[in-house]
Parts: structure tokens; sequence; C-alpha cells
């Protein structure tokens, strides 16, 4: 009931934002709050006064105050009413998740496009003049690409600046209810969007976008990533135009985003204390520097769903490392451009030289473990310990280490986890191939157990090795020794014609005959008949309980196939495919199919062709047959006759066709002539 009364209360969305946190926390039990039995109160109080608003006139020109408040897109549509304005709307609703993580003016500016998508559904293209406290248009135009995604900056776009019904006008009121009255004037905003987002949104008040003039240095940074044999390799690089300051390789693994990143941060940590411009073909990093970093930082490096953003270490590296320079400018440029300009030039430097880096780092690791073992000082050996020992015929020596005749040490069981997991960290060798390492160098009781154990549990090789499980041998669908014996069935969905819907197809996987019966429904009632042997696929109407317990009744033998395998079902599957195909037949196909509407009426249809022994068969289970030859029909004139006969005198019954339909068949040739029955029930 609130919700469809939002129009006529002032600041709904403010009001009801209380009551939305209750039911995010529960949908069944409501825990309620100072502020939400407020808000309720409030809410029931609005609801029992009398609406305030006018009824909009489309021949007058409109006011739309907007305003932006906790999240919240608020406005209020107004119109000339004598000396007065005169509300005929009032608008509220809630940004979303992303929206709201945005600095305040660019709020305004999604609140402002909101409130005019709902307006226009009053003003039906009459004009309509915007008044907000922001300079919406200059925000979208200068910041919008550092905040906005390209598909919602153009969105925005075409809502504020291609309209010819909208003015947007920058007003320094921001009490929606003063808006309703001509005491106040509008004036001018009373600060600069463009100065407010620079100064407390970049990552130091004074960082530029545009090259500083004398700067001390002006230097070009870029990231490598790339595969090579199968690696990701990946390196850095801060050069001039014809020099290079720095060049390193990174960790392999490194994605190019974060390689980016380190050079940005790896250039103001070089001009600590200088004047310096600096240039990066990456959007991401220039962004961050420019637009989320300071957003993020203060809120602990999350996004505005609440998660951790990535390469948050290297970014927080990033922030504090633009503050080390006396002053600096960061600038984007086009990557891979084949120019002679110094920003192109060094440009092409930096990306040449982040590669080679990268290259350089390329130093094959080896993952032969050391022959020593990392064994304590001392050894302490349990009853069960000495047992082996005895048995194996092992000699302890000075170091207090059992050692046996092929100098293969005996380790002792409760140090045999410790030991077992700091050989498997050095390699990440699977259970056979540290087992095997192992046995070479100790001896130990339940040696493979533990091997197995330890690696089961790590955590490294859980992530990144293959999980190989034993896959199911897929089975064999049976076919039939003789026909009628294994029978495939499903539903075909057909368009509506006299009551019938589906029609139930079958198929006999020993010969390939089909059978097709109309049916109103796909429920369980509608079977096939009793066979050996049924199989369909998992179909509600298949696997319910009265079909099943029906051919277990009739010992029909009914077999499921494998869902999300469609091969399974390859021979009725394949038969519905022809039949709809058929049935797509205009009426000027070669034949049609006969569907009387009772048993003495008969009308045109689309043809079901049902081929047995090279005869077409039309099938209507308790209806009235017509068998006729199917070459000779395709190929003579037989069915083109029948059919204008048909057309001009479809409402005649067969009896009276039946003179006509045998001066047909014998047009036919005698040698592929076949009788034309009719047979009435």
């Amino acid at each position: 009931m609130t919700g469809w009364c939002r129009l006529w209360i002032y600041n709904y969305g403010l009001l009801v934002k209380p009551l939305y946190e209750l039911l995010k926390n529960s949908q069944t039990q409501l825990t309620w709050t100072d502020e939400a039995k407020r808000a309720f109160k409030e809410l029931k109080l609005e609801l029992m006064r009398a609406p305030a608003l006018g009824l909009p006139g489309i021949t007058k020109p409109f006011w739309l105050f907007s305003y932006e408040r906790q999240g919240v897109a608020l406005g209020i549509l107004a119109q000339r009413l004598g000396p007065y304005k005169g509300a005929v709307a009032c608008f509220s609703k809630q940004l979303d998740e992303v929206s709201k993580g945005w600095l305040g003016c660019l709020r305004a500016v999604a609140a402002v496009v909101l409130i005019i998508q709902e307006a226009r559904k009053f003003t039906l293209g009459q004009k309509m003049v915007v008044h907000t406290s922001h300079a919406v248009t200059s925000v979208l135009e200068q910041k919008g690409g550092h905040w906005l995604s390209p598909s919602r900056f153009l969105k925005y776009q075409a809502v504020l600046m291609e309209q010819d019904d909208i003015e947007i006008v920058t007003s320094a009121v921001i009490n929606p209810a003063s808006f309703l009255s001509n005491k106040q004037e509008m004036k001018t905003a009373v600060h600069d969007c463009i100065e407010t987002i620079e100064t407390v949104y970049a990552s130091r008040p004074d960082l530029k976008d545009e090259p500083l003039e004398e700067a001390d240095h002006t230097w070009y940074t870029d990231g490598s990533s790339f595969v090579k044999n199968g690696v990701r390799m990946a390196g850095y690089a801060v050069t001039t135009t014809d020099q290079v300051v720095e060049a390193k390789s990174l960790p392999k693994g490194t994605s190019a985003q974060r390689a980016e990143i380190v050079a940005l941060a790896r250039a103001p940590e070089l001009a600590k204390g200088l004047r310096v411009n600096m240039w990066t073909d990456s959007k991401y990093a220039f962004g961050v520097v420019h637009a989320h970093g300071a957003i993020w930082k203060e809120r602990g490096l999350l996004t505005a769903q609440g998660k951790g953003i990535k390469h948050a270490d290297i970014i927080l590296r990033l922030l504090e490392a633009v503050q080390l320079p006396s002053a600096v400018a960061i600038m984007h440029c086009k990557g891979h451009q084949k120019g002679n300009t110094d920003r192109e030039v060094g440009n092409k430097l930096a990306d040449y030289e982040a590669r080679q880096a990268a290259e350089q780092g390329d130093e094959t690791l080896s993952l032969i473990p050391e022959k020593s073992l990392p064994l304590p000082e001392s050894s302490e050996y349990d009853e069960k310990d000495q047992k082996l020992i005895t048995d194996l015929e092992a000699k302890i020596g000075l170091s207090g280490w059992a050692v046996l005749k092929d100098n293969r040490i005996m380790i002792p069981f409760r140090l045999l986890w410790a030991l077992t997991k700091t050989e498997h960290d050095k390699t990440h060798w699977g259970t056979e191939a540290l087992y095997n390492s192992l046995t070479k160098q100790i001896v130990a009781r339940n040696l493979f157990q533990t091997v197995k154990s330890v690696v089961d549990r790590c955590e490294t090789c859980l992530k990144n090795n293959p999980k190989v499980e034993n896959r199911v041998k897929f089975g064999s669908i049976g076919k039939g020794n003789v026909p009628d014996q294994n029978w495939q069935i499903d539903f075909l969905e057909l368009p509506r014609e006299g009551g019938y819907r589906y029609l139930l197809v079958l198929t006999d996987t020993y010969s390939g005959w089909p059978e097709a019966f109309p049916c109103r429904t796909n429920k369980a009632r509608e079977r096939s008949g009793v066979p050996e042997v049924t199989s369909s696929d998992r179909g509600p109407h298949f696997v319910s309980q009265a079909v099943q317990q029906a051919s277990k009744f009739l010992e029909i033998n009914w077999k499921l196939h494998t869902a999300y395998r469609p091969q399974a079902s390859g021979q009725v599957e394949k038969m519905k495919n022809t039949i709809e195909q058929n049935l797509a037949w205009g009426l000027d196909s070669p034949v049609h199919l006969f569907k009387p509407g009772d048993w003495v009426y008969v009308k045109i249809f689309q043809v079901i062709l049902l081929k047995r022994n090279g005869v077409a068969l039309f099938k209507f289970c308790s209806q009235p047959t017509l068998q006729l030859s199917l070459r000779s029909t395709l190929r003579g004139s037989t069915i083109r006759e029948l059919r204008k006969h048909l057309l001009d005198h479809g409402n005649l019954s067969l009896r009276d066709q039946r003179p006509f339909l045998d001066r047909a068949s014998e047009t036919c040739s005698s040698s592929a002539r076949a009788a034309a029955v009719v047979v009435d029930p």
C-alpha cells in the first residue's frame, strides 16, 4: 500500500530506508530497532494525511527539482500554479550499489538521471527544467570517464545532453521544500564540483593530469606480461625517450594489470623530492591514482559491495609512492602507437624494455630436491621402532640414528610427519613420486600412508592439481531382437489444434518403425501399449509414480536414459525432428494429412508421414485410414487432384468421396498402383 502511495509522500525513500534494512537481515523474524519504529510511525502518519499534489497538465512546462541523500535519489515535479509552483509528483528511488560507492557529485549525477526517467512518465515529452545543486553536465563530461563504465556513461550522456525536452539548471538551493515558493531566488552553486573531485578524491591534492612546466624529468612507465613455453612471464620498465631508468622482471604468473601498477608505483619512488611528469598507457592504473585510489583507501581497500579489491597490496604502495615527489603529474597515453612524437617514442621504449626485462628473468627452476635430509640432532625410538630396527638388522651409529646395510636411515614414527611435509613442500610431488624418493633414503613405519596423508592435505596441491576421478562408464541402449519388442518413447509439443497439443512418438529400436499418437496432455495417464522394454528420458511424465507403477504391473522393463545425454534417446529424438520438419509443410505440399473433426467429416491438415515397406500410412487411431503408394503418389497426379477436390469439397462425408477416391487411384500406373482404401469405423 505504501509503495502505491509513494508519489504522494514527500521523501518516501528516506522514510522507508530503515524498514528495508530490517528485511535485509531476516525475512521471517523482524528485530525492530528504535529507528525502524520511528520510521513506521512517520509512514503511517503520512498515509493518513491528505495528498497535497496537483494534477499534471501536459500543456504547461514542468520544473523538476532533484537531489540525493543517503544513497537515495529524491525529487519533486512541479508546474506553475498562478504565482506559485505546485507539486504534481514526489519521486524517491534507491541508487544501485555501484552508484552508492561514488563521490557525492557523481551520486548527484546518477540521481538526476533516475529522477528524469521517472518524471518522463508524467511529462510525456513536454519541456522540463531540471534544477540541481551540482554541475552534472560538467562532472559527466570531465570526470565521468574515470568512474563510469562505457555503457553507463553513454546512458547518462543520452539522458542529460541529447534530449530536446531537458534543460539542466545549476542552483544553490538544496532544500526541495523551498522550491515550492517564490520567496527564494535561484542562485548559482556555492561549490565547484570539478575542483571538489580533484581535491578530495585524487591520490594527492595537487596531482595533475596535464604535464607540469619546468619538470625535472619526464618518464614513461609500462608493464609486460606474456606466456612463453607455457609459463607466464612479466616485467616492468621506467624510461625516458632514449634511456632506461629502471627495468626488472617480476615473479612468474604476474598479470599485465599488476605489472602496469608496479611500473607506475616504482616511478614516483625513484623521483622522490623531484618535479616529474609520468606517462602510462594503462587506463586502470591511471584511474587508480586519479579517481578510485583515494576512496578505496578510505573504505579499507574494499569495493562498493564490500569485497576486497584486486592487487590491494601494490595499489596501497602506489598511493603512498605518489606522495614522495615534490610535484607530480600522471597522464595517460595510447599504447602501441607508430608515431614519432616524444610520447609515442617513450611509450614504445618502455614497452620494449619491460618485455626484455621479463625475458631476462626466465630462469629454469629445478624441482630436484636436495639429497640431504633435514634430520634433528637427536633421535628417540619407541618400542615399535626398536622392534623394526631389530628385524631389519640396522645398527645405531655415533649420531644416534639407526642405519641399514644399504645406508638408509631409520626414522622414528613421531618425526615422520614433519620430515615428510618438509620434503613435500620442496617439490609438491604426488604420492607415488614422493614415496619413491623417500624410500631411497629412509625407512619408517607406515611411510606410504603418511606420505599419502601429507599430499592429500596440501593446500597448494589441492588448489592447482587437477582433480582426477574415476568416470562412470557410459552404458549402452539395448535393441530388440524382433520388431515391437523394445521401444523408445517421448512427447513432442506442437501448436494446439482441435484440443490436441502433444504427440506421443514411439520408435521401435529394431526396425526403426515409428508410431505417433495425438494427445491432449503429456500427463502420466498417456501411455503407448504393453511392449517388453520401453526406454525414455527422465521427463516428469515418465518418471512419475503412476507410469512407473503401471509399467511394473504390466511387466514392462522401463529404462530411463542418462540425464543431459541426448545420444541416449537418439532414435526417438531423430524421429521427433523428422516429424516436426514434415509438420511444417504448407498447404501446397505434395502430401497432406486427413484429420477428421468427427467420424463423418474430414478436413485438410498438415501431414504426419509414417513409412512402412514404401507405403505412406496416415493413421488416426480409431478414425478412417487412407493408404496410398508413396512413390506413385509423389510422382503422379493423384494427390494433386485429390488435394484440389478436398479443398473444394472439404466438408463432404467419406462415403460421398469414395467414388472419387476410386477413380483417382486408377490413374496410378499398374506397376506402382496401391489400392486407395477408405475404411469406415
